[in-house]
């Protein structure tokens, strides 16, 4: 009877190490990536889609990719690039967003962006969204968005188009 709870402690200190382990692996692993400036430009309550932005900055020795968006109250979240075709700026569906080693990448308007689509309930100025990026080395970062008008000046919506090829 002594053995087994010896050994049944013995098992339980090497799942402990195991697990120890394995969860600081996933908090080195996030420390590479770290964010600022984020937020959601403001838009009418009946908004189809929602622009997000945030500054992502990566401190490794290798590109890393944000491969994915999460984020309840959304229908789908997508990755998209704004690029001029022939004097037309139109917003380009992208599978990945790189951030270069050692670099920062500006998700802002007439850029790199984040498209949220379909909200359940448009935000209002002044509220926070909260959003999970994920990257291709299975790093996550928890973002708190602002919901604010954009600083930008001169940006026409009324120019731009979506293509999801």
């Amino acid at each position: 009877m002594c053995f087994l709870i010896i050994n049944n402690i013995m098992i339980t200190k090497k799942i402990a190490i195991v697990v120890l382990f394995l969860v600081t692996s996933a908090v080195l692993a996030e420390s590479h990536i770290s964010v600022s400036e984020s937020w959601i430009r403001t838009a009418p309550p009946n908004a189809p889609m929602l622009g997000g932005f945030v500054n992502i900055n990566n401190s490794s020795d290798k590109e890393i990719k944000l491969i994915q968006v999460n984020a309840s109250g959304f229908k789908r979240i997508e990755l998209h690039r704004t690029v001029d075709s022939n004097g037309t700026m139109k917003m380009m569906r992208q599978d990945y967003i790189p951030i270069p080693a050692h670099g920062l990448t500006k998700l802002e308007p007439g850029s790199w962006h984040i498209m949220f689509i379909g909200p359940d309930e448009v935000p209002k100025e002044g509220d926070i969204v909260m959003f999970s990026l994920v990257f291709d080395d299975g790093s996550k970062q928890m973002v708190h968005a602002l919901v604010r008008k954009s600083m930008m000046m001169n940006h026409d919506h009324n120019s731009m188009q979506m293509n999801h090829d």
